[in-house]
């Protein structure tokens, strides 16, 4: 009896200052079923969007463990001293202590020096949803919200998004989808649609041989490996 019902125009909406930027990672068709090159499109489009969007903190949704562990890797090799980004994971398959450590971390900073200075690094944490609801960042804004992986269920996009923009701040948001998930993207984010990007279309010839599939080509290169080793310690053959 005690129980009061409250209804807003504001429930399930994205806030209106965040600013929605889609990008199409979409690949040929032929190559649909090729999950490295997949991901070296959208990781490429995420260093583009983590340097376009430079900012104190940001947060990387992915729907997977293994794919927050591949973002995960790919920032830290290309950032292997931590001078431009802290990156920190959060995600079912750690530990509540590393969780929460990362996340204290990710909304407090850390003073290296221990002099009280003002760092140089922004922080990054990769997580999946988990981080989506019920995460304290102890009213530090998040300024940048990336959609790695299109969430399955879009209710999870507003969500996700709704870290960021909070308060009456503003903040920014970076969409990667591809085929059907573009419909339904447009869809979710509607007029709020600050731009829209087709990632192929930024790509020369000359980058995509090069550039673009490095990140495969060592992955390719590291499997090879691991297979060779296994052969070799089946096979009983010594080492050379």
């Amino acid at each position: 009896p005690n129980v009061v019902q409250v209804r807003g125009p504001g429930l399930h909406r994205v806030a209106p200052s965040l600013k929605e930027r889609l990008v199409d990672v979409s690949v040929p068709a032929q190559y649909n079923r090729d999950a490295d090159m997949c991901f070296d499109i959208k990781a490429k489009q995420l260093l583009q969007a983590l340097r376009q969007n430079r900012c104190r903190r940001t947060l990387i949704f992915c729907n997977t463990v293994e794919s927050c562990r591949d973002v995960e890797n790919l920032l830290k090799r290309r950032d292997r001293k931590g001078n431009v980004y802290h990156v920190g994971a959060y995600h079912n398959a750690m530990t509540p202590e590393n969780r929460n450590a990362n996340l204290e971390t990710f909304a407090k900073g850390q003073q290296q020096d221990g002099l009280g200075g003002e760092e140089q690094v922004d922080y990054v944490l990769i997580c999946t949803d988990r981080a989506a609801r019920g995460v304290d960042f102890d009213a530090s804004p998040v300024d940048h919200v990336v959609i790695f992986d299109f969430p399955k269920d879009p209710a999870e996009y507003v969500r996700r998004v709704g870290r960021t923009a909070r308060a009456g701040r503003s903040g920014t948001c970076t969409v990667f989808a591809y085929g059907w998930q573009l419909p339904i993207a447009r869809q979710v984010m509607g007029k709020k649609l600050d731009s829209f990007t087709v990632a192929a279309t930024e790509l020369g010839e000359k980058e995509s041989n090069e550039e673009l599939y490095s990140f495969r080509k060592n992955r390719r290169t590291t499997k090879t490996k691991d297979e060779m080793i296994k052969a070799t310690i089946e096979s009983g053959q010594l080492w050379d």
